[in-house]
């Protein structure tokens, strides 16, 4: 942390009028040295710029992530892809849209009452249904004792 510091003193110091504007956001910046410069890391944004001192100010060019837009700077990507992404926004807030209205009319669906034509089976139906599954249980379990008698007619067992 203290060699953190003592480059960002370092830095300031070279890069002269530059510096003071950077130095009211002490701490957002991380700086490591390199053998071309001073590579510089946006704690906040991500992006990483190599920063030469040229002249006694210190130059920043972007390099990986450094185009990649914050909040406030949509202005930094081509027209183009600005289109592109506000096209695609449009499409996602449409999708939203009709998802969360079949969302509504499937809680409507599961909320109203049974469809008029499904009715509940009478008791005499529901009997005469258990009488049917009773008989066929009760065949199951004669056929299972029939296996397990032994059967001296077929010979021995195996």
């Amino acid at each position: 942390m203290r060699v953190a510091q003592i480059m960002i003193v370092a830095a300031l110091a070279l890069a002269g009028v530059a510096g003071v504007a950077a130095a009211a956001e002490i701490g957002r910046y991380a700086w490591s040295q390199t053998p071309d410069g001073l590579a510089r890391l946006d704690t906040a944004t991500g992006a990483v710029a190599l920063c030469r001192s040229v002249d006694g100010t210190l130059e920043c060019t972007g390099g990986v992530g450094a185009s990649s837009p914050t909040d406030g700077e949509a202005g930094a990507l081509p027209d183009t892809e600005l289109g592109d992404l506000r096209r695609r926004l449009d499409r996602l807030e449409s999708r939203n849209l009709e998802l969360e209205a079949l969302v509504a009319r499937l809680e409507a669906q599961t909320n109203s009452p049974p469809a008029a034509g499904l009715t509940l089976p009478s008791e005499q139906e529901v009997d005469k249904m258990m009488g049917f599954f009773e008989g066929t249980l009760k065949r199951f379990r004669d056929m299972m004792k029939s296996l397990e008698e032994p059967n001296d007619r077929r010979g021995v067992p195996l």
